[in-house]
């Protein structure tokens, strides 16, 4: 009997043991089947419902779409056309430096206290630029600004690649700031009539506001240098002429490209490699900045016109 007693009690904390464990494993095992139905769950639904719309495409949400908005009249390959390095190369062959040699009176040492005497002659060396704008058997021409050449004794012309040849004055339009030189071509050797290239000029009227433009030129006399930016606007009305009487206005493009001294007579191409203008200083004030002006290339034609007669 002690035997059996001693077994019996021995099965009995057993058995606890027994059922605690199979509890706690039931506990376990629910907790487990529902983290991984949890998981399906979630990864199911992600699947079918309509996911959140990003900032950027609520913003799109509000705006209208191709067909509800008017279309635009863009030409998308006078901003995408050729790069700024592309019109350097094409238009540098087709510009030039210009220095001019004139002479100035001055008054004599006397004259500054009164007294009478010649006024004494004074040489003075100007810089400007210009293009080529046609070639014909025996000559190039070079449009530039009146005032690069005004009062010349002496002209001369650089090419791209630095060789320099005596220039004559064709024509000149001191109202529109505009004049016409010319190069024989049997005074340029080989090597330079194999680098420069005469420009292609734009349609009149051709330019609209907000277009790439890049412009080149002499500035300041250092040598050929290169800008770019936009055509600001077209048709600027802005009175140059010192004459109180004369009241008319030339037109001018506007640009943000930097144009300083050097760069009058040079040219303002569009991205297509097109010449829109001639630039010029005149018009320029020390007072503001991004502000540069071009002669608009119909006014180039007409005096292109007048050196044919």
């Amino acid at each position: 009997m002690d035997y059996d007693l001693q077994k019996e009690e021995e099965r009995g904390p057993r058995k606890k043991r027994s059922v605690w464990s199979r509890l706690l494993a039931l506990v376990l095992a629910a907790v487990i089947f529902g983290g991984v139905a949890a998981f399906v769950f979630d990864a199911v639904y992600s699947q079918i419902k309509e996911p959140e719309p990003t900032a950027a495409a609520r913003v799109e949400q509000q705006v209208p779409t191709a067909t509800e908005r008017p279309p635009l009249n863009v030409d998308y390959s006078r901003t995408s056309g050729y790069s700024v390095s592309d019109i350097a190369q094409i238009g540098l062959p087709s510009t030039v430096a210009i220095t001019n040699i004139s002479v100035q009176e001055v008054n004599s040492y006397f004259g500054l206290f009164g007294f009478f005497g010649p006024p004494q002659l004074q040489k003075t060396t100007s810089f400007g630029s210009g293009i080529i704008v046609e070639q014909t058997e025996d000559k190039y021409y070079i449009v530039t600004n009146y005032h690069v050449v005004e009062g010349s004794r002496e002209l001369s012309v650089s090419f791209t690649d630095e060789y320099t040849v005596a220039a004559e004055l064709e024509v000149t339009s001191e109202k529109d700031d505009l004049a016409i030189v010319s190069v024989l071509v049997s005074e340029i050797p080989e090597e330079t009539l194999a680098a420069i290239s005469v420009a292609r000029l734009c349609q009149a009227g051709d330019v609209i506001v907000g277009e790439g433009v890049v412009a080149i030129g002499n500035a300041l006399g250092y040598g050929m240098s290169v800008s770019s930016g936009v055509v600001s606007a077209v048709d600027r009305q802005i009175r140059t002429s010192n004459d109180p009487q004369d009241e008319e206005a030339n037109s001018y493009i506007q640009t943000d490209a930097a144009i300083n001294p050097g760069n009058s007579g040079g040219a303002l191409f569009n991205m297509r490699g097109e010449v829109i203008g001639v630039n010029t200083v005149k018009v320029a004030s020390t007072e503001v900045e991004g502000m540069g002006y071009a002669i608009p290339i119909e006014r180039i034609e007409i005096l292109m016109e007048v050196c044919r007669a």
